[in-house]
């Protein structure tokens, strides 16, 4: 478990341990296939953590989250969105000890999609519902995120 409410450091050291594990076997596999170009991992969460420890040298649920994508086709080493200028208590995207977010969750998923060879708006806003409530420059697209089209689509 990743809910960390209490006791921090070394459960989240132990955890980390074990997603390392697990990509790693993961990522053999997927060379061995030779799948590797046409596969792309997405880990995200479904709430972000407060910036402020609690009284039990752990953390709350927050606002913002962050996450990570592995893959052979993906333009990686790279942080897309907006990372906070500021991570102190009165920065601009802090709100008592939470990050306000910057970046919709539809936007890696608009990415993914046309990876995947979803095109047209009708079709990503079938995928993607909430895409048309974002300005488009903020949705990342394939070209952004991939540096050829999927494989599977190809």
């Amino acid at each position: 478990s990743f809910d960390h409410h209490g006791g921090l450091k070394e459960p989240l050291k132990e955890s980390l341990a074990l997603v390392d594990a697990a990509l790693d076997a993961y990522v053999k596999e997927i060379k061995l296939l030779d799948l590797w170009d046409s596969t792309v991992l997405v880990e995200t969460s479904e709430f972000g953590r407060h910036m402020n420890p609690n009284g039990n040298m752990g953390t709350d649920h927050g606002w913002s989250g962050n996450y990570f994508m592995i893959g052979g086709g993906l333009k990686g080493g790279r942080i897309l969105g907006e990372f906070p200028s500021s991570l102190l208590p009165n920065g601009p995207q802090r709100s008592g000890g939470r990050v306000i977010p910057s970046t919709p969750w539809d936007s890696i998923w608009n990415g993914v999609a046309e990876w995947m060879g979803i095109s047209g708006d009708s079709n990503l806003d079938e995928v993607c519902p909430n895409r048309g409530k974002f300005d488009s420059q903020i949705l990342f697209n394939a070209t952004t995120m991939f540096t050829s089209p999927s494989s599977s689509t190809s």
